[in-house]
């Protein structure tokens, strides 16, 4: 099978992403430890929560302490959850993969063509920049978070069964699990920004496609066009359940950390507005609660689009049963695609603004009180 000239460079994607994946989750491995090794990284994320929380409750009336450590104990249960996630079902994540690979087959029909590979094309420079802005952020947290914590004299992690005197033990510890919890939270927000992006993609080629339908040319070829749109219709949805399905809890986690991320964060600036280390946490958070929203915004607006290009088609201008097959789709696709927490709350931009509008409602009531 033949591939256009981007596949390349989605391989090269594909292999970045499952590198970390191979380390972490010990894919070289097999035998009768293999079941236990496979939730080494959820457990050691665990560990990591029990030693923020056991600080929390410990603060001694410290609240600088108490809310770093709500912090600390808040991001480790949410990449225990996401490392859970993508270990529970790896399958789901292969299939997503394998239909990405299957767009970026060759075509027949030259204009088909085409317009898949400009529309990969742009999600594949896309993708590149995308990472390299989340990964340098991630980045710039890891350091100034290890740098300055460790050269506090407050410890803001204690770990169980370890004596609260051996303070190096405690850092070091926390700066091996802080590794991890990085290199996990990277793994699984770039592989969620693959796929919005390339869902995004898959989209936009629907949508070119249907467009091309309005052109008087492709009105006597409309039936191969439509056959080609049908099937990609079909797959799209398909895997669009598919990727709702697979990062059910992971959406209803990272919504809900996400909040209590920001106030804490929030809380924090307001009682020390000269601290660089509390903005570069919450650039951190802002960036993922962000994408987030952005990514649920974007694919509803997509697919809203999709019926309103179908509408606008010269289905007048077909036959009878090309005219059926039109009506089929624009059934399908009145149902918009959100994407939801819970199953309730939409995942878009105004979730952004209202949760942010609520964070600086907090922190006009906490200046109040100070």
């Amino acid at each position: 099978m033949d591939y256009i000239e981007c596949h390349e460079g989605f391989m090269k994607i594909e292999r970045i992403l499952n590198f970390p994946q191979k380390i972490i989750h010990f894919c070289r491995i097999r035998g009768k430890l293999w079941s236990f090794l496979l939730l080494i990284p959820g457990i050691l994320e665990v560990f990591s929560v029990i030693g923020s929380a056991a600080t929390v409750f410990t603060s001694k009336g410290d609240s600088k302490v108490f809310a770093v450590a709500a912090i600390f104990a808040i991001a480790h249960a949410q990449v225990a959850v996401k490392s859970f996630s993508i270990l529970l079902d790896e399958g789901a994540i292969v299939g997503i993969f394998q239909w990405f690979h299957q767009l970026h087959q060759t075509r027949k029909e030259e204009i088909v063509h085409q317009i898949f590979k400009d529309n990969l094309e742009k999600a594949q420079k896309l993708t590149y920049n995308v990472i390299r802005i989340l990964l340098f952020v991630f980045m710039m947290t890891f350091l100034t978070i290890s740098i300055y914590f460790n050269m506090s004299d407050k410890l803001y992690t204690k770990y169980p069964l370890i004596p609260e005197s051996a303070d190096t033990i405690h850092r070091t510890i926390n700066v091996i699990l802080l590794i991890f919890t990085v290199v996990i939270l990277a793994t699984s927000e770039c592989t969620l920004i693959v796929f919005g992006i390339y869902f995004i993609a898959s989209l936009n080629i629907l949508s070119d496609l249907i467009r091309k339908l309005n052109e008087s040319s492709y009105i006597p070829s409309a039936r191969n066009f439509l056959r080609i749109i049908v099937e990609l219709q079909i797959q799209i949805l398909t895997n669009l359940e598919v990727f709702c399905t697979l990062f059910f809890f992971v959406f209803i986690v990272q919504i809900s950390t996400s909040v209590g991320l920001l106030l804490f964060n929030f809380s924090l600036i307001v009682h020390s507005l000269t601290d660089f280390i509390y903005y570069s946490m919450i650039s951190s958070s802002l960036s993922q609660f962000a994408f987030y929203c952005l990514f649920g915004q974007i694919i509803n607006g997509k697919s809203e689009r999709i019926f309103t290009d179908l509408y606008q088609t010269m289905w007048y201008e077909m036959p009878i049963r090309e005219q059926k097959i039109l009506l089929l789709m624009l059934k399908m696709s009145q149902k918009t695609f959100t994407l939801k927490a819970a199953g309730m709350y939409d995942i878009n931009m105004i979730m952004f603004v209202q949760v942010i509008k609520l964070c600086f409602s907090y922190c006009t009531i906490l200046y109040a009180l100070m």
